[in-house]
Order: structure tokens, then C-alpha cells, then sequence
């Protein structure tokens, strides 16, 4: 039991912290500091912060989800149940957590450019700023 709570502990300070400072400038040092504990124990429960990255935003869609079978109006038109899906979202993104918005659009985008690199094919298809 105590070790849930400490992968909880330790996700919402991973959370908290890449939210605010993002994937790149985030360190597991903050992250143990958040949490309260050495930064050997986040290691213990998690190989790395990309781990801990990919764990958080698998989190934060579930409750995404969540949130979606709960408030659907199933009863409702598709333009409500459309209406609710738009507004919920928004809300979940852009007001509740504008941090983890931004880290989920720069590790799609990193993961864009990875791939990118890797295939001759991907790179004619995205644009260079």
C-alpha cells in the first residue's frame, strides 16, 4: 500500500513539475525534491523521466476518458454529446492544465521531428521553421 502511494506522490510531482517548467528543463531531481524523497527513490519506482513523462500524460488522458464515459449525455443528440465532448476537453486542456497541453504538443512534436530524421520520407512531408 505504501508503495502506490508513493508512485502517486511521485507522479503528481512529476506532473506538477513538467507542467510548470516542461519536458526538456524538468529534472528528476526537481521532481524528487516535489515529492519529498531522494531523488535514488523515484529511480527505484521509474527507469527515467521519459518514463515518468509518458506515465503522466497516459494518466492525465485516462482521466480524460474518464471524464467522457462519466458526462456523456448519451441520451442526447450527437451535437450535444459533440458539444460536451469540444467543451470538456477544452476545459481539461486549456483551463486545468495548460502545462501538461504544452508538454503534450512538444513531445508530439518531438517525437515528429525524431522520426523525421530517421525517414527521408517524413521529412519532405513537415515543414522547417
Amino acid at each position: 500500500m505504501k508503495s502506490q502511494q508513493r508512485v502517486k506522490d511521485i507522479l503528481q510531482a512529476s506532473r506538477n513539475v513538467f507542467a510548470e517548467k516542461g519536458y526538456d528543463a524538468a529534472t528528476s531531481a526537481e521532481i524528487a525534491q516535489c515529492a519529498g524523497i531522494s531523488e535514488a527513490t523515484v529511480f527505484s519506482y521509474f527507469s527515467g523521466k521519459r518514463e515518468l513523462c509518458a506515465r503522466v500524460i497516459a494518466d492525465w488522458y485516462d482521466e480524460i476518458i474518464d471524464t467522457f464515459e462519466s458526462g456523456l449525455p448519451r441520451d442526447g443528440s450527437v451535437r450535444q454529446q459533440f458539444a460536451f465532448i469540444v467543451r470538456t476537453r477544452l476545459r481539461l486542456m486549456l483551463v486545468n492544465r495548460t502545462g501538461l497541453c504544452a508538454l503534450v504538443l512538444s513531445e508530439e512534436r518531438t517525437n515528429i521531428m525524431m522520426s523525421a530524421t530517421r525517414s527521408p520520407t517524413c521529412n519532405a512531408a513537415i515543414p522547417r521553421r
